[in-house]
């Protein structure tokens, strides 16, 4: 469940985050339908500021996404070969995301930056891993330019092929 930036309060009130469900692919508040969303799972952090689709949602409502780990997929001869991504402690960390409310549909996008050292042999692009120490400035509307829309060096630190069981593989 997403820990979503947006201030749910009355004027005068002080914002308070919220937590709940959210369905992945964003919907613009001006979309006349959500199937809009189907394309917009993923925002590349380098333009998410001047995106149409994401401007709104990038400077208003701004969310962490808990995980444990993700997926990448890396094209191989024999086709695409999944690879689970986890942090080397197994902690739950966050993930940048983005949010918009359409209609009563609460939905979100995760953006993406280049990959760090582990995962530039699998695949071109990653999640924004928010260290926990950037939470607070990640979901403050106010910081425009916030320093976690950049690869994470040390937040994802072990990939192995999914499918297989026993030993973690460090991919270097």
């Amino acid at each position: 469940m997403p820990v979503d930036g947006r201030p749910d309060r009355a004027p005068g009130c002080e914002a308070r985050p919220a937590v709940g469900p959210l369905s992945l692919g964003l919907v613009p508040g001006w979309a006349k339908d959500p199937g809009i969303g189907n394309r917009l799972a993923n925002a590349r952090g380098e333009t998410i500021a001047e995106r149409p689709a994401f401007k709104a949602a990038f400077r208003q409502w701004r969310c962490l996404v808990p995980a444990n780990g993700f997926y990448e997929w890396e094209t191989t001869r024999r086709g695409k070969q999944p690879y689970y991504i986890r942090p080397a402690g197994d902690e739950l960390f966050g993930l940048a995301g983005i949010t918009e409310l359409w209609n009563d549909l609460r939905t979100v996008c995760l953006i993406t930056t280049e990959p760090n050292a582990l995962l530039r042999g699998i695949h071109d692009r990653m999640p924004v891993i928010v260290p926990l120490q950037d939470y607070d400035a990640w979901l403050d509307p106010r910081q425009l330019r916030c320093r976690t829309v950049h690869p994470s060096v040390s937040c994802a630190s072990h990939a192995r092929p999914s499918g297989e069981q026993g030993s973690e593989q460090r991919r270097e």
